[in-house]
Formats: structure tokens, C-alpha cells, sequence
């Protein structure tokens, strides 16, 4: 039982990339509007190790969105990722003002950080790791305003950035300028989105999201499909 739990304990890095959007077409007119929002994201996850498949992980999902006025909206996503980012709707109605029938676009530019560390079963100086990720994220989003109380839209988005893995004998102190090994990785996420919202009261909404995800780290590819789900807060 012992041996059990200690290899538990290790662990190899991995690219793990959020297929998370939950970013609508739609942004509020005025100024100051806050939104909270809970729920569930998918993440890519791909292992540094060739041997080792890529796979989907599920994590709590938590965001805020604050408007700014003349169509501006800033955002926070957190889930594996944290995600930072400013939405600008360029056509359409506002959200206050949207109609069944009504159409909306928006671009989103963001910027997305994810750090890691572990341990590797290995007794030598590559024992301990650690992982910095870093993207520019952007999307051109549409929607359409089927009712008052749903909104379909959906996005095509591209991710570009690097990683680098650290390797040292020690845990503590364990940085770039002390590593007995650093490797630099140049990759790029892209994809699609799906969402239907549904306002179940003018403060309350809930989103189902799916997302085509293709994910290029380590000098191989993988694609996987993830589900995202969110409940959210208007003031």
C-alpha cells in the first residue's frame, strides 16, 4: 500500500490547455456590469513524455466579466488555465437591447497563463519540475438571438505562445537560473466553439458550450472535443 501511494506522488509535465470560450457575442451597453460564473471546463491535456497518450481532463471552471462601455468587455477565466482578456462587439445590438432575430459579432483578444511543478520518479538531478506556459489568445465570435431568453453563438479562436519545463535536483529554489535542464517549446492551440445560453430570469443564465480543439506542443498534434457547462450571475 505504501509503494501504492508513493507512486502516486509522481508525476511527468504536461501541456495542459483549456478548451474553455463561454464568451458571447453580446456585451452590455452600459458601463460597470458585473457577471460571476461557476461551472465545468474540459482541458487538453498532452504529457511532455511521447509515450504517453493525449487525453481530456475535466476542472471547475470560475469567471468574472466586467463591461466598459462603447461595446468593450473585460474578462478572467480561471480552470486548469487562468485567462485574461478584452472583447470588443463591432455589430449588433447590445445585450440590453437585443431582439429574437437580431445578429451580433464580437473579436476578443486575450492572454493566458498556466504554471506547474512535480516530482518524476527519477533518483537524479531531473527529479523535480516545473512548467511555464504563456499564449496570446485571439477569437472573432457571432451570434444570434433566437429568443429573449436564448442566444446561440459560436467562435473560432487561435492560441499562440511557448512553454518552458525546468528540471533540478532540488525542489525548493527550483527556477531557470539554477536548473540542471531547461527546455523551450513553441506551440499553438486552435478551434471551434458551440454554446446555447438560456436566461432563466433577467440575473440568472446557464451556458452548454462544446468546442473542436486541436492542440500542437512537443512537436506532435492531438485533437479532442470537450464539453463546458457555466451558471452565471448578471448585476
Amino acid at each position: 500500500m505504501a509503494l501504492t501511494v508513493l507512486a502516486g506522488c509522481y508525476s511527468t509535465p504536461k501541456a495542459h490547455n483549456d478548451m474553455v470560450r463561454l464568451n458571447s457575442s453580446e456585451v452590455n451597453e452600459e458601463a460597470l456590469k458585473l457577471e460571476l460564473a461557476f461551472g465545468k471546463a474540459s482541458t487538453h491535456v498532452m504529457p511532455h513524455e511521447g509515450g504517453m497518450d493525449a487525453d481530456s481532463e475535466s476542472k471547475g471552471l470560475n469567471s468574472a466579466k466586467l463591461s466598459l462601455g462603447y461595446g468593450l468587455e473585460l474578462d478572467a477565466i480561471i480552470a486548469s488555465d487562468t485567462s485574461f482578456g478584452i472583447k470588443y462587439q463591432f455589430y449588433g445590438k447590445h445585450r440590453e437591447h437585443a431582439q429574437s432575430g437580431d445578429w451580433s459579432h464580437a473579436v476578443r483578444f486575450g492572454f493566458v497563463t498556466n504554471k506547474d511543478h512535480g516530482t518524476t520518479s527519477r533518483e537524479n538531478t531531473y527529479r523535480h519540475w516545473g512548467l511555464d506556459k504563456q499564449l496570446l489568445d485571439v477569437s472573432f465570435i457571432s451570434g444570434y438571438r433566437i429568443s429573449p431568453q436564448f442566444l446561440a453563438y459560436g467562435s473560432v479562436f487561435y492560441q499562440t505562445g511557448d512553454m518552458e519545463i525546468i528540471y533540478c535536483a532540488e525542489r525548493e529554489g527550483c527556477n531557470a537560473d539554477v536548473a540542471n535542464k531547461v527546455l523551450d517549446y513553441d506551440g499553438h492551440n486552435y478551434g471551434l466553439s458551440l454554446a446555447i445560453e438560456h436566461a432563466f430570469s433577467p440575473s440568472w443564465y446557464g451556458t452548454l458550450e462544446t468546442v473542436y480543439h486541436h492542440s500542437s506542443w512537443f512537436d506532435r498534434s492531438n485533437t479532442e472535443m470537450g464539453i463546458n457547462v457555466s451558471l452565471a450571475y448578471r448585476f
